[in-house]
């Protein structure tokens, strides 16, 4: 029992010494978003898939009742968004805009509090709208259904 109790103090201070609290890549500094519920990701990684995913994506969807929806969504870096809507050939021209957080797992980014689908696959340099299920769109119509990163 004594050297158990003799063990403890080394064992604590082998610990600390293994982590030193750095900001380098796979040190704890470097986490961005300690709230993030996906795995932990070291900063190379991060910034890789912060890269590809942010930037600014538009397109034109299908609409039942007008020319077309021109679509303007800004995914930000702080895990915002900004999402323009413009009917095109109806109304007053002027955008529809939401704002708000994004998740983004097993690339899939979900827009949070949007109305309507917010579920887009990732692609390289485009996001492919999902339904509501998280389906791709099929049909005549399933290539407009895609943005792409300007």
């Amino acid at each position: 029992m004594k050297t158990l109790l003799n063990l403890i103090p080394v064992l604590a201070i082998c610990c600390i010494s293994c982590g030193d609290g750095s900001k380098g890549p796979g040190g704890l500094g470097d986490i961005k978003n300690p709230t993030q519920t996906t795995a932990v990701l070291g900063h190379a990684a991060y910034n890789a898939m912060d890269d590809d995913l942010t930037g600014t994506y538009t397109g034109v969807l299908p609409c039942a009742d007008c020319e077309g929806i021109a679509v303007e969504l800004i995914v930000k870096g702080n895990e915002k968004y900004s999402l323009s809507q413009t009917y095109q050939g109806k109304g007053d021209g002027k955008p529809f805009v939401q704002e708000g957080k994004w998740r983004f797992s097993d690339n899939i980014l979900t827009l949070l509090g949007v109305d309507g689908p917010g579920k887009y696959r990732l692609e390289e340099n485009r996001l492919l709208m999902l339904t509501e299920d998280g389906e791709a769109v099929t049909g005549d119509l399933a290539d407009h259904y895609i943005l792409k990163k300007k």
